[in-house]
């Protein structure tokens, strides 16, 4: 086998590798799916029935009314789907398929590689786990005096729907770490 022919596969299978991005409430996980995407991976847009945040361009999710959402769900668009206090979420395998990082729930990830088990091979998982007093600190700056977000609901939720969390391959746990981990990620070049 020529010294070519393995680059290229090397280079071939990086370019087909998935990073999936797992991590609770103010993680940083929009920030680094936005840092990848600045070195060119294409994010998954996930389908919502949520409103769009203010600071949101639209281009984050497939926003659809509830009505949408069902016959989706109904028809088998969805690999995975979720309630997450104020609307439904849900991945289609197109998306999935299409994106090289995404952002996903420890639920989708049991969702999806339960029922695809081939995929798992294709994904680097990297799990965000920010301490709680960082993660406590950026919520309150989120949405302060905002009604019906509270803070500490979602922390205890992040915490239920965390708990023997384990199918990750990378696991960063401060703003260091996120940041080695961006400065030594190859930019994604299409072949």
């Amino acid at each position: 086998m020529s010294v070519f022919f393995v680059i290229f596969i090397v280079v071939l299978f990086m370019n087909s590798m998935k990073f999936i991005i797992v991590g609770k409430a103010a993680s940083g996980k929009d920030w680094l799916q936005k840092m990848m995407v600045e070195r060119g991976y294409v994010p998954m847009r996930q389908y919502t029935t949520r409103d769009k945040r203010d600071n949101e361009s639209g281009d984050e999710y497939h926003f659809v009314n509830e009505t949408e959402f069902k016959e989706m769900e109904k028809s088998g668009k969805f690999v995975s789907v979720n309630f997450y206090r104020i609307g439904w979420y849900g991945i289609s395998m197109d998306e999935f398929k299409s994106c090289n990082v995404a952002i996903l729930s420890p639920a989708n990830v049991k969702d999806i590689f339960s029922k695809y088990p081939e995929l798992r091979s294709l994904c680097r998982i990297i799990y965000l786990d920010i301490p709680v007093d960082v993660r406590r600190e950026r919520l309150s700056m989120r949405y302060e005096g905002k009604p019906g977000d509270d803070n500490e609901i979602r922390i205890m939720n992040d915490e239920n729907d965390f708990f023997g969390f384990k199918d990750y391959d990378v696991k960063l746990c401060d703003e260091c770490e996120i940041s080695t981990f961006i400065n030594n990620l190859t930019p994604f070049q299409k072949w």
